[in-house]
Parts: C-alpha cells; sequence; structure tokens
C-alpha cells in the first residue's frame, strides 16, 4: 500500500487492475463489516477527544486540507487490544480490500492474546482504512487511516460504497476530501465520530496529469481533463 499511491498517480503507464473487480471487492468489505513502513506516515483519530494525530509528532490534520485518495489504497484488517498493552496493540492483520479473497483472515484463525477484559474493551476488533497523499506534484507525502470504533468503520464504509458505487456507473470516482468530525452522544458520553468531505470527484486520467505537471491545481479543482492523444496516422507506402 505505501507505493500504490505515489506510483499509480505519477506514472500513467502502470496497469491498474481491473476496476469491476475493485468496485466488487470494496461492496463485499462493506457488507463483511457490519455496517510506518518506508516514506509512508500513520493518522489516527480518538474518538474520545475528537483529534486526529499524524505521524510519530502527533502532528494536527487542518480541517481546509484537501487530499486525495487512491482507491485501490482501501485496506481491512483486524487489530487486538488488551488491558496489558494498552498503548500498543497486540496482534494486527491487514491487507488491501482488492486482495481480500486471497489475503483475508477469517476471525476464527486470530490468535488467541488472552486472557481478554471485555468490560475493558479488550479483544479483537475490525480495522478498516485508506491511503491518501498531498496534493504537490513535485513531492507528495503519503500516508494511511485507519480506524477500529463502530462509527469510523461506518465513515469508511460509507466513502468506500460511494467510491463503488461510481465505479460501475463509469464516473470520475477517484475523491479530493478533508478531514473533519461530528460530536455525537452516546451511552451519556460525549464522542466524536470522523468524517471525509468529498470536495470533488476526479478520473484517474486527471489525477495522472495532475501529478505529471500537465494539468494545473486550478484546472483540477475546475473538473478538466486532460487532452486525449491524436491518433497517428500510419503512412502506406505504395510499392512501385
Amino acid at each position: 500500500m505505501s507505493n500504490a499511491l505515489a506510483k499509480y498517480m505519477t506514472n500513467a503507464d502502470l496497469a491498474v487492475p481491473d476496476e469491476d473487480h475493485l468496485a466488487n471487492a470494496l461492496t463485499d468489505s462493506v457488507e463483511d463489516t457490519g455496517g510506518s513502513r518506508g516514506d509512508t506516515e500513520f493518522l489516527s483519530f480518538s474518538g474520545k477527544k475528537g483529534e486526529y494525530a499524524l505521524g510519530r509528532n502527533n502532528a494536527a490534520i487542518n480541517p481546509d486540507t484537501l487530499y486525495l485518495l487512491e482507491p485501490l489504497s482501501f485496506c481491512e484488517g483486524w487489530i487486538c487490544w488488551t488491558t496489558s498493552r494498552s498503548s500498543t496493540p497486540a496482534g494486527r492483520h491487514v491487507w488491501e480490500v482488492i486482495q481480500r479473497k486471497t489475503k483475508a483472515i477469517a476471525e476464527q484463525d486470530l490468535e488467541d492474546h488472552g486472557p481478554y477484559n471485555e468490560k475493558a474493551g479488550d479483544g479483537w476488533f475490525k480495522l478498516k482504512g485508506f491511503g491518501f497523499i498531498t496534493l504537490n506534484p513535485e513531492a507528495p507525502k503519503q500516508a494511511v487511516f485507519t480506524n477500529n470504533s463502530v462509527s469510523g468503520l461506518n465513515s469508511i464504509n460509507d466513502l468506500q460504497q460511494e467510491v463503488a458505487d461510481r465505479i460501475r456507473a463509469k464516473e470520475p470516482h477517484i475523491p479530493l476530501f478533508s478531514f473533519d468530525m461530528v460530536e455525537f452522544e452516546a451511552q451519556g458520553q460525549k464522542n466524536f465520530k470522523p468524517l471525509f468531505p468529498v470536495e470533488l470527484w476526479i478520473s484517474r486520467a486527471a489525477a495522472q496529469a495532475f501529478f505529471a505537471g500537465k494539468l494545473s491545481f486550478s484546472g483540477l479543482l475546475a473538473g478538466k481533463e486532460p487532452r486525449k492523444r491524436a491518433a497517428r496516422k500510419k503512412r502506406v507506402t505504395v510499392m512501385p
């Protein structure tokens, strides 16, 4: 996943996996959920504090900044929390959604890190996420957002399903989005839910043209598409 964003957004010559297969995998992943590596940083979200934290320095996220989400980077898996290791997961398995039929691990096959204190929130939980990239053609930075809260999974599911629906409808399906949140109350406690409002849906061709320096930022936001190359006419040589 760490390489997919930069590769597919900056190299138009790379083959893209069958997008209908991607749409089906995204939908299957939504239904199944029920409702730092290399140069990649990780973004987390605290539902109790309502705060995003990026990388080792726990940097804040500007809610007005737009990012590009690569649909191929949608991921899912499992994460295990135990009281004895509250700051670090006791176990973690993550795979890209498009590879779920060959990489997915069933709940019954997860290793046991017990004993678990259910009242303290111990145990294995479903995890979902996606990769995103900054809109900087010269030096794009990439990161991965993951979450295992019920509200977080629902927000990721909503975005995932919309991407799948747009792929099937043959519409632009790569979102330019920002990170936001909304407050809600659960069991008398104030909580926050992550939100990913989409500013614009763009095509893969437009995204690749932007990162290749062939489409300006204003052109990208205006929904412009790169010019298609005219097909070269074959020269016909007449033999004497």
